[in-house]
């Protein structure tokens, strides 16, 4: 299976309520990064505290977080509706940046951060640079504290769990020619395919939205290249260091059968006493739609000042 055409999809929340309270209108809008990238946003709920999310998704599945809270999701540059980028714009360094322009566009003096997947590493990272502007850090299956091994070992996975044989299919129909002038219906068709090498029952894949696959950021050229523009800026990082020296609460969630190594996860939180891990039995990469009965209340928990049920500290390597 082409490797880069694996990674778009990768890379490519009780104490108040125990279900989804009211939600006001969302606003939408740009932020200004730089001469000629715009980030698009939404704003959703109100209250005294705000989550920031870079959201590489179209989906609104999230939104019941802004259960008495602002809860501003954003799209990474070059990503969904954000204006589209030359990959020469694309690293992980303006990643940081940008999350910084977000920060001071919205007049934030502190926040509470969530990331997913590959944004789950990016926020950490943000807030080892930053720890005074981050009251709370929600990591959601986030890409492992150090690339190696954990990068090559979920590649690896994704390859095992997807059906070959349907892979082959839609190389074919590539080839005819049947997508040449629909690549949107190409996203979505790959998205069919592949997903199941991240949820824990295949069957959970007709529960993810494709709304995504409506914007040309997010066709597989463009997915191609933004990540090869990304990987090829990150080089081989290790964070766990100064992870575990991290001072506010910090939740890592892992699905059980996520395709990126639990123990990736348990050395986000090694040795760190305000650090706790919340694995989550049957969901993969996607618990917020896998499993959201258990992701959204201990989200919700956590976001209102208590460790969820389940969370638990992890001692530090020998």
């Amino acid at each position: 299976m082409k490797h880069c055409a694996v990674v778009f999809v990768l890379l490519g929340a009780i104490a108040c309520a125990s279900s989804p309270g009211p939600v006001t209108a969302a606003r939408e809008g740009f932020v200004t990064v730089e001469p000629g990238v715009r980030l698009a946003y939404r704003v959703v709920g109100s209250g005294p505290e705000t989550v920031v999310v870079p959201w590489p998704d179209a989906s609104r599945d999230l939104d019941r977080l802004a259960n008495g809270r602002r809860l501003i999701l954003y799209n990474p540059r070059g990503r969904v509706a954000s204006d589209a980028v030359d990959p020469s714009k694309v690293s992980f360094e303006n990643e940081l940046s940008d999350l910084e322009a977000v920060r001071k566009h919205f007049g934030l003096e502190s926040m509470m951060l969530l990331g997913w997947s590959h944004y789950g590493m990016m926020t950490a990272v943000y807030t080892i640079r930053h720890p005074e502007r981050v009251s709370r850090l929600v990591q959601m299956t986030p890409g492992g504290p150090r690339r190696t091994p954990y990068l090559d070992e979920g590649m690896k996975t994704i390859r095992e769990r997807v059906d070959g044989g349907a892979w082959n299919r839609l190389q074919e129909r590539r080839k005819s020619g049947e997508f040449t002038s629909n690549p949107a219906a190409l996203c979505r068709e790959n998205r069919k395919v592949t997903l199941a090498g991240f949820v824990g029952d295949p069957r959970d894949v007709a529960k993810i939205s494709h709304e995504s696959c409506r914007f040309p950021n997010e066709w597989l050229e463009a997915q191609d290249r933004w990540w090869g523009a990304l990987f090829g800026s990150m080089g081989d990082w290790d964070y766990r260091r100064e992870a575990r020296e991290l001072p506010m609460p910090r939740l890592v969630i892992q699905g059980e059968r996520d395709f990126i190594p639990v123990e990736g996860s348990r050395e986000w939180v090694a040795g760190n006493p305000n650090a706790r891990l919340l694995v989550i039995a049957g969901s993969g990469h996607f618990p917020h739609v896998e499993k959201p009965e258990v992701y959204f209340p201990a989200v919700e928990r956590f976001l209102w000042g208590s460790w969820p049920e389940g969370a638990v500290a992890v001692e530090a390597a020998q």
